[in-house]
């Protein structure tokens, strides 16, 4: 299988993991809760990749809250497992939510251990809905590829 066929979905962003024992629960796999933390990651590292910082967030007065996480768990991943996991921006309304997908390999043979949809609202910091800022509607609109 080459490596763009194991992605669902073409130019994925992707984050290499090495399962640490801090990620291990008592059930000797990876817990849950830090599935949810590697999401957060890879999708900083994503906007980072194109140029916005927290900073940038913070001057546009908005942030992105997840208002939706559906993970979809399909097999364990254990101690010192080599991953590799992937995100795209797939929906973008142009004003102000977002949706990314996820999708989490084991690259010894390349069997997909999760995926996950993530739903993200643009708010101030004050939490109020508000419009995506012109520069980071134009970078989501970059990633999806189209008008998003």
């Amino acid at each position: 299988m080459g490596e763009t066929e194991i992605w669902d979905f073409p130019k994925p962003f992707v984050m290499s993991i090495l399962v640490q024992a801090d990620a291990i629960d008592h059930y000797g796999h990876v817990n849950n809760a830090v599935y949810v933390n590697w999401l957060q990651e890879v999708a900083w590292r994503q906007i980072a990749a194109e140029g916005i910082s927290l900073h940038d967030y913070q001057q546009w007065q908005c942030a992105l809250v997840v208002r939706q996480h559906c993970l979809d768990y399909l097999l364990p991943a254990f101690l010192g497992d080599h991953l590799q996991l992937a995100t795209w921006i797939t929906r973008c309304d142009e004003r102000w939510a977002l949706q990314r997908t996820f999708q989490l390999v084991r690259t010894k043979d390349k069997q997909t251990l999760l995926r996950a949809v993530s739903t993200y609202n643009c708010v101030t910091p004050h939490g109020k809905p508000r419009r995506f800022p012109a520069g980071l509607l134009a970078t989501y609109q970059r990633l999806t590829g189209d008008t998003c």
